[in-house]
């Protein structure tokens, strides 16, 4: 919690009294924006990796995963239609992750795979 006080205060301090210019302020607030959600977007990467190394989707919500495919999609299509990289850009890794991890639920199966001895 504390990290993100600082880091919202850090960004306040650098757009309004560093950047002066309101149109600078909107871009750099998107680039910002965006980079920070591109990056948590990405994260899930790291889930897919574990669910394959364990060949096995357990632990998998479809219903999340389908929410989380439809809003991506939905907020990319916003994004282009308003012609907004700062809107569409982030949703790339979204919609990446969640392709992949249904392709995770549909190879592998809900329990994991027992090794013979």
């Amino acid at each position: 919690m504390t990290c993100s006080a600082i880091y919202l205060a850090g960004v306040y301090v650098y757009l309004y009294y560093i950047v002066e210019d309101p149109d600078a302020i909107s871009d750099q607030l998107g680039l910002i924006s965006s980079v920070l959600t591109f990056m948590l977007f990405s994260l899930p990467v790291l889930e897919i990796i574990d669910h394959i190394k364990r060949q096995s989707s357990e632990g998998m919500s479809l219903s999340l995963l389908f929410g989380s495919l439809v809003c991506s999609a939905a907020w990319y299509a916003y994004g282009m239609m308003l012609k907004n990289p700062y809107i569409s850009f982030p949703n790339i890794p979204g919609l990446a992750t969640s392709i992949g991890k249904l392709g995770v639920l549909w190879w592998y199966p809900r329990q994991p795979v027992s090794k013979k001895d």
